[in-house]
């Protein structure tokens, strides 16, 4: 079962944070590719059950390779968007003297 898990860093760790996502989304994916040179140099025929089992591997290997790519794209989006937004304005503190001041 995959769950979400949300917490909080520092903005100027974001981009780090993301490199360490993707380094294991590209962990999996190189796993996978290895696998796959593997399969193909196998006689698919002498195991085919053996074969289907790596298949059904596989596939998961690539589902959570792609949720690590989502969750990258997902959280470099609300970078960029927090990092592009405008410094917020300071409060205007009016300060009243007598010559302001209506009676």
């Amino acid at each position: 079962m995959k769950v979400k898990v949300s917490y909080t860093v520092n903005i100027e760790e974001v981009p780090e944070e993301i490199r360490l996502i993707l380094s294991k989304a590209e962990s999996k994916i190189g796993s996978v590719r290895r696998a796959i040179t593997k399969l193909t140099d196998a006689e698919v025929e002498s195991s085919s059950e053996e074969t289907l089992v790596s298949l059904a591997s596989l596939r998961k290997e690539m589902f959570d390779a792609d949720v690590l790519l989502a969750d990258s794209e997902s959280i470099l989006r609300g970078y960029l968007a927090e990092i592009s937004r405008p410094e917020p304005l300071e409060p205007y503190e009016e300060s009243i003297t007598d010559e302001n001041k209506t009676e």
